[in-house]
């Protein structure tokens, strides 16, 4: 089994990193852009008498924009969570050339968080904010499987960021304009504590070799 010590984790978070800004960058442009429109359009629809024909139009814009910086939002949260993924297949793939990790490298979250806590990182517990990743995840999941609807059984994990309905049934997910910021933020955090954690691993594992390598000269000395 390779040795944990010759792992170079810097490379994935670096990746992660530098996607992360460009991220940013793109839904920043994109929600000054949008928000700009709106603000316009708002403007001119106070302005406009609502018996005038340009009203509905105006309506009609006013939703439409609306729905463009709902989607700014969404393709933040898809992409912060596509990004805190591949950082961790990276890592265990660079685990596993090195011997390790055994077997291939998991897909999804709930396996690679398995595959970390073989060596000791476990992503469920304190410093890791395990609560607010898999949050993430289901937001990521209602937007990508259910076009933005989040069904009955993760209303109440999303109480915070769903519309109301008078039936409790499924509800239109309507993210805050912060999210997205927090989303990356959490992946960012998410990735260092990771590299961190997989460092002291490493420190671990050196201390625990170089204890049994003096116990096994010293039997053998006194023999």
């Amino acid at each position: 089994m390779g040795e944990i010590e010759e792992v170079e984790f810097g490379d994935p978070l670096i990746l992660a990193q530098f996607s992360l800004d460009e991220l940013r960058s793109f839904c920043r442009e994109a929600k000054n852009h949008f928000g700009s429109r709106l603000a316009g359009l708002e403007a001119r629809s106070k302005s406009v008498s609502p018996e005038d024909e340009e009203s509905d139009y105006l309506a009609d814009q006013v939703e439409d924009v609306q729905g463009l910086l709902d989607l700014a939002e969404y393709f933040g949260a898809i992409g912060a969570y596509r990004i805190f993924e591949i950082f961790l297949r990276s890592v265990v793939d660079q685990l596993r050339a090195k011997g390790f990790i055994e077997g291939k490298t998991e897909r999804y979250l709930n396996p690679l968080k398995d595959q970390f806590k073989k060596i000791g990182v476990r992503l469920t517990q304190p410093p890791f904010r395990w609560q607010e990743i898999k949050k993430l995840q289901t937001i990521r999941n209602c937007i990508v499987h259910s076009d933005g609807w989040v069904d009955s059984q993760d209303v109440c994990k999303l109480r915070d960021y769903t519309l109301r309905v008078d039936d409790g049934g499924e509800s239109p997910l309507r993210l805050p304009s912060s999210y997205f910021l927090e989303a990356s933020q959490l992946a960012a955090e998410t990735c260092e504590l990771v590299t961190e954690k997989c460092r002291g691993a490493r420190r671990q594992r050196r201390h625990w070799w170089t204890r049994l390598s003096s116990w096994l000269l010293r039997s053998v000395w006194k023999r």
